[in-house]
């Protein structure tokens, strides 16, 4: 099903890693933090430790995020637990963030990063019972057209570092429902176009500074992330937007 723009009067407001500036990225006190600003949306990244579990880490190695260092695909999770990923808290597995997150009512991205992510996200997704409030998106386009046909009924979105000449086309063939361009790329040709084929345009990034966010609102693009989720949400105030809760699509 793809969701349609639905004519929001304001942009949702997506932590970016949690929220990334504010706390340690991908760490439960990033995504608790996301709860207390009463975001409309949190953005997380998945990657397999060896022996196959899903754990929250942006990198492919864990030398800038944590106390360890070497590929997280080269260490098994029991390694992993006994590492700093900020505050003194291990990298949390995708599990435990859906239990801290599955508590609130936030919308919650789930970014695959390593290859193999497809299944153990899926099942973690589906044991959380959060299907119809979670968006996968990669920008491996295959891996989130294998997450729709695992689980029918959730949300995909493909992510892109570019402004596509034919967002739509690529759209269609990972059969996604929204786009997710970085930020400082997109521009109102590119919002216009997905918009006309009745999809959503969410940019993604850092986005910290006042003049990058407002020139995404004036583009009216569907979401912002952001590792400073706060200054979207004060710069939304500034231009009178109503912050009260926005729905998921």
């Amino acid at each position: 099903m793809s969701a349609e723009v639905t004519g929001a009067t304001r942009p949702a407001v997506v932590g970016h890693r949690g929220a990334g500036d504010l706390e340690p990225e991908n760490t439960l006190a990033a995504f608790s933090r996301a709860i207390e600003l009463e975001l409309d949306a949190v953005e997380l990244d998945v990657r397999l430790t060896r022996d196959g579990h899903p754990v929250l880490l942006h990198d492919e190695r864990l030398d800038r995020t944590t106390g360890g260092s070497g590929p997280v695909a080269e260490h098994d999770l029991s390694e992993l637990m006994s590492l700093d990923a900020g505050g003194g808290q291990p990298p949390p597995t995708l599990s435990v963030a859906l239990d801290l997150l599955g508590g609130s009512d936030l919308t919650i991205q789930i970014e695959l990063k390593g290859p193999g992510t497809e299944v153990p996200a899926v099942d973690a997704v589906r044991r959380a019972a959060l299907t119809d409030r979670v968006v996968f998106t990669s920008f491996f386009h295959q891996r989130v057209l294998v997450a729709r046909e695992l689980l029918p009924g959730c949300h995909t979105g493909i992510l892109v570092a570019c402004n596509p000449v034919e967002p739509l086309v690529l759209l269609e063939t990972a059969r996604a429902d929204f786009l997710h361009a970085k930020g400082n790329v997109v521009d109102q040709r590119l919002v216009d176009a997905v918009h006309a084929g009745g999809r959503q345009l969410r940019a993604w990034g850092p986005n910290r500074d006042a003049a990058s966010i407002d020139r995404l609102i004036a583009l009216g693009v569907d979401a912002i992330g952001s590792d400073r989720p706060d200054r979207v949400v004060d710069r939304l105030r500034a231009r009178s937007h109503p912050i009260e809760r926005l729905p998921p699509w």
